[in-house]
């Protein structure tokens, strides 16, 4: 998808909360582009995100999708679970539709501006395939202190943080590998020590019964033979 807004731009809001959209958007509308869905953003800096309805809905799957998949694969929920349903809602749920007027005005409704901390200006900041609305002093707080080479650090942190990670669960995974064959190796260990003393305990009672047998023919008088090895041996 081409990245059709770039730039930044302030204009003023009035008091019914119409905002006219600035030179650098205006000029990358499609004609007869109107409609547009507002979206409360952002946590530690909260904002309005302005998305046409191609990157709303792709916006909407890829939330749900993700979502999803942090109750499947980090939290073990089930991804109707309510919890997660809501954390769609909420975003989803309370987003608003919009249609610009003949001058090329936004009307945004107070509830959103008051989410966002916008009264009587706001900052238009394109991101590519939609736009960021910001009141401007937490644009200047989103953006303080920070560089493109910030930018590049974290970016290089964030990819060692995740190599280190592959790393960790490699190495795990090959001890968990170790101890699994350990742990066969005394399974089996186990199972061999176990057959001897089942054999030797055989062989303690064939000689119990022999011996009781011996025992019962010298209480009785009788003769017992009892072969010397060379017997044996010339038998």
């Amino acid at each position: 998808m081409p990245l059709r807004f770039i730039g930044n731009a302030t204009n003023t809001v009035d008091k019914s909360g119409r905002i006219p959209l600035p030179v650098i958007i205006r000029r990358e509308l499609e004609e007869g582009e109107t409609e547009f869905v507002l979206v409360r953003d952002g946590q530690a800096f909260p904002c309005i995100s302005m998305h046409t309805k191609v990157t709303f809905e792709l916006f909407s799957r890829k939330m749900v999708a993700h979502s999803e998949a942090n109750a499947q694969d980090e939290d073990g929920l089930d991804p109707t679970d309510e919890n997660v349903v809501r954390a769609a809602a909420g975003t989803i749920g309370r987003s608003e539709k919009v249609t610009l007027d003949s001058a090329k005005r936004l009307t945004i409704k107070k509830e959103m501006l008051n989410y966002a901390g916008i009264t009587d200006t706001a900052v238009f900041v394109g991101m590519g395939d939609y736009i960021r609305i910001f009141a401007p002093e937490v644009w200047a707080e989103y953006m303080r202190d920070f560089t493109p080479a910030q930018q590049v650090q974290q970016i290089k942190q964030a990819k060692a943080a995740k190599s280190a990670l592959a790393a960790q669960l490699a190495n795990a995974q090959a001890i968990a590998a170790q101890a699994a064959q350990a742990a066969q190796a005394a399974n089996e260990q186990l199972n061999a020590a176990m057959a001897a003393q089942a054999a030797a305990a055989q062989q303690a009672q064939a000689a119990q019964a022999a011996a009781a047998q011996l025992a019962a023919q010298i209480a009785a008088g009788l003769p017992i033979n009892i072969a010397t090895p060379a017997q044996t041996a010339e038998a």
